[in-house]
């Protein structure tokens, strides 16, 4: 289950290089890589793993739209994240598709 999680993360990650592009703002740009080194840290467990996962799905959906939003308008915090579903909501909580039109 693990090692799926992680497949899953690197997937999702790849998408981050080409939404860099879509951040205007240089702060935001200085979030999103605190963000991405602070999602890159959480490696054990199965729930941490998901809860990142969830993070980094939010992450990219707001890096492909060019405005970081919720938890992502402030620097990471230290431990343990917040429960996604506290954070985004039931309904945004799974995994979302992101658009891979607009990574070229």
């Amino acid at each position: 289950m693990e090692e799926k999680l992680d497949q899953d993360f690197l997937f999702y990650l790849t998408f981050t290089k080409s939404f860099f592009r879509n951040l205007i703002d240089k702060y935001d740009v200085e979030l999103c890589q605190a963000w991405l080194k602070r999602l890159c840290s959480e490696t054990t467990g199965v729930a941490a793993k998901r809860c990142r996962n969830i993070y980094l799905s939010q992450l990219v959906l707001a890096m492909q739209e060019g405005k970081l939003r919720g938890p992502f308008q402030q620097l990471p915090p230290v431990g343990h994240l917040a429960s996604p579903q506290c954070v985004f909501g039931p309904e945004e909580s799974p995994v979302i598709e992101v658009n891979a039109s607009n990574t070229k």
